[in-house]
């Protein structure tokens, strides 16, 4: 068996051979981060003049040292121990003829699928075996982290669309996401399918999510774009509409009020402690909806054609699909745009025949922080399963070029301590 670069056509082949896929093992992500300052080229295991096992390879400059990753692991079978062994072999030999430090990789070996709950549906009874044979391979395993401290979540959240109709799926959401959703359509929130000319809008709902520049999204859409791969949808405010259901709820509020207000000066009640309770409550949600009525007509004054407020990017393959990059307005969260949006998708996905929809990474079930726990609870109210990999992975290629590489990396972390007092 011998190593050797293919070429994008021998590798999206080879690529279309495998269920267990990820969008970022594709000559499409090659070529964006290609645009990125990196280099991608895609290497495969011949034996026989076919390809047993094959990788698309980021190598990038950390500190002036060449480091390369393998997004979502190489595209071979874990469980084969002899393969595993001489493509390891192969593409550290590979690297090292580089001067490539080393390769970080997060496979898609699966540790256990779950439900939102965290119960356990099943437990790859392979993975003690895989994580095994990665070890004596000298992979150096980075933890079981809860968070997004890897290169790739750990955890991703899926719908199971197939075989499920559109009603089932939506019933499935919890029920206070369902009037989300409802009370966006009631707001005056519209769906449109968007093309290159509307990329602009999820960069303005995410550069603080992706910290890429503008460039970055429309490259994705541009390359997955070239074979009919790519979704663009965007989620747009109708401010006429908006503000004529916020004049409605501010009125009907009032009205609530005025009878409240009469119930308590001419009510012949006893004990009016409940009232004045009751009358507490409404006072704070006519005053929510006086600040929203105000809000919403100068909303209209400054945006008259509308307000785009949520956006998402998916991409297709066979029967996935995998949201790549999605936002919201920050400003207008109230709106519920997003959960709308996501939920149209679903819908859309669903009556179209796809079998699965990956919603992306989520941080570990069972955890709690204030900073994932919105993110968390979002997707987990869409009724999905949980897909619990094993996480990243290192593989020294050089160990003298190594030794240096960390010697930069420690040196450089003390700079930016010092620039950060």
């Amino acid at each position: 068996m011998q190593l050797r670069e293919l070429t994008e056509l021998e590798f999206n082949e080879f690529v279309n051979q495998f269920s267990n896929f990820s969008i970022y093992q594709t000559k499409e992500y090659g070529s964006i981060m290609n645009q990125e300052k990196c280099t991608s080229v895609y290497v495969g295991l011949i034996e026989e003049s076919r390809i047993v096992a094959a990788s698309l390879l980021i190598i990038r400059k950390i500190n002036g040292f060449k480091y390369a990753s393998a997004p979502r692991g190489f595209l071979i079978d874990y469980t084969n121990f002899q393969l595993l062994s001489e493509f390891t072999k192969q593409v550290k030999k590979y690297l090292k003829n580089q001067d490539v430090v080393a390769i970080k990789i997060s496979p898609m070996v699966l540790r256990k699928k779950m439900d939102k709950e965290g119960n356990i549906l099943y437990s790859n009874p392979d993975f003690d075996k895989i994580f095994e044979y990665l070890k004596k391979l000298e992979y150096y395993h980075f933890g079981f982290n809860n968070y997004f401290e890897g290169d790739k979540p750990r955890y991703e959240a899926n719908i199971n669309l197939k075989d499920r109709n559109v009603n089932d799926l939506f019933n499935s959401i919890d029920k206070k996401y369902r009037t989300k959703i409802r009370s966006s359509l009631k707001k005056g929130v519209k769906i449109y399918k968007g093309t290159e000319e509307h990329v602009n809008y999820i960069y303005e709902h995410s550069k603080n999510k992706y910290l890429r520049n503008p460039k970055f999204y429309n490259n994705t859409y541009n390359e997955f774009n070239e074979n009919g791969k790519v979704d663009f949808f965007y989620a747009k405010l109708d401010t006429k509409n908006y503000l004529e259901y916020c004049r409605n709820s501010f009125e009907q509020q009032d009205e609530v009020m005025m009878k409240l207000n009469d119930e308590l000066m001419n009510g012949k009640k006893i004990n009016k402690s409940d009232l004045i309770n009751r009358k507490m409550i409404e006072d704070n949600r006519l005053e929510t909806t006086k600040k929203e009525l105000v809000s919403a007509t100068e909303l209209l004054k400054n945006s008259p054609g509308g307000v785009p407020v949520a956006s998402i990017i998916t991409i297709k393959h066979k029967k996935d699909v995998f949201v790549m990059m999605d936002g919201f307005d920050q400003k207008l969260k109230h709106i519920n745009a997003k959960h709308l949006l996501l939920w149209s998708l679903i819908a859309k996905y669903s009556e179209e025949g796809y079998e699965n929809f990956n919603l992306g990474g989520i941080p570990g079930i069972k955890t709690n922080n204030p900073k994932y726990n919105g993110l968390k609870e979002f997707k987990l109210n869409f009724e999905p399963y949980i897909n619990e990999y094993i996480g990243d992975l290192e593989l020294i290629t050089n160990s003298t070029l190594y030794f240096a590489f960390k010697q930069a990396k420690a040196i450089s972390k003390i700079f930016d301590k010092k620039d950060n007092i």
